[in-house]
């Protein structure tokens, strides 16, 4: 039985990678390719190299800029300042995923394989449940990976609509006006593959809490004889330790990373508001400039916090999960791991930021509301009440 849980894997595999195209083609154009388990000496790594050289020269176009309108309004250097902004995000990621690349497809692989079910062990015990529990589990990952699908369309759509946007407006007023046009020369597109791999990895974790929590709803099941139900006890609490250093090398991977995407996202979003509250009547493109910001350089910080309060959730119910079941009815040595799990178990999970604060809806929104504070700073300085 064993063998059909792996069989189920591998054929969820195969959908899976067909899930992960698009995101591994990009990992391949920005010099990083995840599908493969590469060395830092892999060749296609200089295209990293390229990218990071000439996003730094772009840099250098957007503070020349920026630094030639330091006496007009600061409308006329808004639209570089986040630019700017979403081209360090990038460049940060692109050099991190460079050193980390192993322990990046590690983690990517262990969702698209779903390795870390397998020898579990259940599937061997002599139980009367094993077809429910392979159509629980197969459900289970569905449905995670139909959210992850949804997450990284919408995620590359919006990075694609910026890049479109700012590529082809500069090829437009090149065309018209004959000279380089240095504010809108920065694209967004490098940042999509290491916020695709953390949407992957953090919903897998999430789909493996929710597995966890549906075996431990049979453990005492009439459908579990009772000389198995220890075995299928003991073999629950081994997926509870996959999982938990599954989640000990995402949140080692993200923790500081983190910290520099939630402090230029919300920069950049306050830019966004200054330059919606005093151009938008002015500059029909402003509305477009806005919507590509708030589609790429918002959702990206949405999918930290919305993906982190995943984790949080299902953490939380472990406690429940382990006590929930008929225990008082059990052997002494299937209380006592109960009992032991309960314990183990009742400290609610966090994705950090760096030590200062948690991935989650309350991050979030304290994000928005710092933002919101600096917009109305930023508008008040310069004069516009």
């Amino acid at each position: 039985m064993s063998n059909m849980l792996i069989e189920v894997l591998k054929n969820e595999q195969k959908c899976n990678n067909k899930t992960l195209k698009n995101l591994y083609k990009i990992s391949f154009m920005t010099g990083v390719n995840i599908k493969y388990k590469t060395d830092f000496k892999d060749p296609v790594k200089l295209v990293n190299l390229f990218l990071i050289t000439i996003s730094l020269m772009g840099l250098c176009a957007q503070y020349c800029l920026v630094w030639h309108n330091r006496h007009e309004s600061f409308v006329e250097s808004a639209d570089a300042i986040c630019t700017a902004n979403q081209a360090w995000i990038s460049i940060f990621k692109m050099i991190y995923l460079v050193f980390v690349q192993h322990k990046f497809y590690d983690l990517l692989h262990a969702a698209t394989d779903g390795n870390l079910l397998y020898d579990l062990g259940i599937f061997d015990l002599a139980i009367n449940c094993k077809e429910q529990l392979l159509k629980e589990i197969k459900d289970i990952l569905r449905d995670s990976w139909l959210d992850i699908r949804r997450q990284l369309n919408f995620f590359i759509f919006s990075c694609m609509m910026a890049c479109g946007f700012y590529m082809f407006s500069c090829l437009f007023v090149n065309y018209y006006y004959m000279h380089i046009n240095p504010q809108n020369f920065t694209l967004q597109l490098r940042a999509v593959c290491f916020d695709g791999i953390f949407i992957v990895v953090v919903v897998h974790c999430s789909a493996l809490f929710q597995i966890l929590h549906q075996l431990l709803q049979h453990a005492t099941d009439e459908d579990i004889p009772r000389s198995e139900r220890v075995k299928y006890l003991l073999c629950c609490v081994q997926l509870h330790d996959r999982i938990y250093n599954y989640y000990a090398k995402i949140n080692s991977m993200y923790k500081n990373p983190s910290l520099a995407q939630c402090l230029l996202s919300m920069l950049v979003l306050c830019v966004v508001m200054f330059m919606a509250n005093v151009g938008l009547e002015e500059d029909i493109t402003l509305f477009f400039k806005m919507l590509c910001f708030l589609m790429a350089a918002g959702f990206q910080i949405v999918i930290y916090c919305y993906n982190g309060q995943k984790i949080i959730t299902q953490s939380g119910m472990s406690p429940s999960s382990w006590y929930n079941c008929s225990w008082y009815n059990e052997s002494p040595q299937f209380k006592y791991i109960i009992n032991m799990m309960v314990l183990r178990a009742n400290r609610t999970l966090y994705l950090q930021v760096s030590g200062f604060t948690t991935m989650s809806h309350m991050t979030l929104l304290s994000i928005v509301q710092t933002s919101g504070s600096y917009f109305l700073l930023l508008r008040n300085l310069s004069g516009m009440d």
